[in-house]
């Protein structure tokens, strides 16, 4: 389980899907959804199957990333952020 204080504090990540995408997000310190802040421990397991599969396909990076992350974290996109993409 992730506690309050680790969502509040860590930039945890996650992934989800819908069935034929897969997502990513960094939490940034939000709020995590219940089904993930539920088992910090499924979700690891998660972490690592998703970053296990191969490549099938091209990425989609919300053009609006950068000025989002530089309005929060006061600076921009860098490799850091992107790692799971690639």
């Amino acid at each position: 389980m992730y506690t309050e204080i680790e969502q509040e504090t860590l930039d945890i990540d996650w992934f989800f899907t819908d069935g034929k995408n897969i997502g990513f997000v960094a939490s940034g310190g939000g709020k995590l959804p219940e089904v993930i802040a539920g088992s910090s421990e499924n979700n690891q397991k998660l972490i690592s199957y998703f970053r296990s599969l191969r490549d099938i396909s091209s990425i989609v990076i919300n053009p609006n990333l950068d000025s989002l992350i530089h309005e929060v974290f006061g600076n921009g996109v860098d490799e850091r952020y992107l790692q799971d993409f690639f």
